[in-house]
């Protein structure tokens, strides 16, 4: 579950256990493109239908811990397309700043 929006975990688990250093999180820019990669991804996988859908719990995994990030769910929730949705996404992460530490 941890793994859950952040799928960067794994790669600094490993380097901790391989070097004893704590490797940072991922930028903001390096997070938008780890999920318009996802999102991009899931569209073509499941098609515009589902993928959108299947998109809304991964969009909020990944905005947790950034500033306005329910009140930006809210809104994506209600998008039914792909183009919107990527769209609104792109956008949040590009003004996007956090409150708990990069990409928390």
């Amino acid at each position: 579950r941890a793994a859950q929006g952040r799928p960067w975990l794994f790669a600094q688990i490993e380097h901790y256990l391989q070097y004893g250093q704590h490797l940072p999180a991922p930028d903001r820019e390096e997070i938008a493109n780890i999920v318009g990669h996802h999102l991009d991804e899931l569209y073509a996988f499941y098609g515009e239908h589902i993928g959108v859908r299947m998109a809304r719990k991964h969009i909020s995994w990944y905005t947790k811990g950034f500033n306005g990030a329910a009140a930006f769910r809210q809104q994506v929730n209600r998008i039914d397309n792909i183009a919107e949705q990527r769209a609104m996404t792109s956008d949040f992460f590009a003004r996007a700043t956090t409150n708990l530490g990069a990409a928390a």
